[in-house]
């Protein structure tokens, strides 16, 4: 059997951050080696470890939080991307924690922690599922004409993506 191939990024990662590098690189071939064979709780378990030989690294952090909300665990997706986000100071994954909040039942939660996000500070596929976020939040809060307004402002005409097409195709739900 052949080795995983580990992304040179990654590695180059885990030997920089590592505390210990060795179990880090293990992990993280069982990782990649769970990820390609499709196998979500594998690939959970082997994140975990990595995470324990390497807690700041950002690439695990990014991976645990992404595979935690796969498998429908919010509270450890939404906790993963945080760490992330304090670690990196980048926002690029606040719609996903934003959906993990509201998927917890706290729509509130949800729009109270897109509330600050400016438009600025991120990509038009990150703000377009952002907004997307805070519409379903405004629908569970009972507000759905408030989400239409949220998601018609977007003004998509054509879609240019998935994240397009979700806004889109939620617009026509909830009209």
């Amino acid at each position: 059997m052949t080795q995983p191939e580990i992304p040179r990024a990654l590695l180059r990662e885990l030997e920089r951050t590592a505390r210990r590098p060795e179990e880090a690189l293990r992990w993280a071939a069982t990782l990649q080696a769970a990820r390609d064979a499709g196998d979500l709780d594998a690939a959970y378990d082997a994140a975990r470890k990595v995470k324990q030989a390497a807690p700041r690294s950002t690439s695990i952090r990014e991976v645990l939080g992404l595979i935690a909300f796969d498998r429908g665990d919010w509270h450890e997706a939404a906790a993963e991307l945080l760490a992330l986000r304090r670690l990196t100071g980048k926002r690029r994954y606040d719609p996903v924690i934003a959906e993990c909040y509201r998927r917890e039942g706290r729509a509130s939660r949800a729009l109270e922690f897109l509330a600050d996000l400016p438009r600025s500070s991120v990509g038009r596929a990150t703000w377009v599922r952002a907004q997307t976020v805070k519409a379903r939040a405004l629908a569970d809060n009972g507000r759905p004409r408030v989400g239409v307004s949220v998601l018609e402002s977007l003004r998509i005409a054509e879609p240019k993506g998935p994240a397009e097409e979700e806004a889109l195709a939620l617009l026509d739900e909830l009209r």
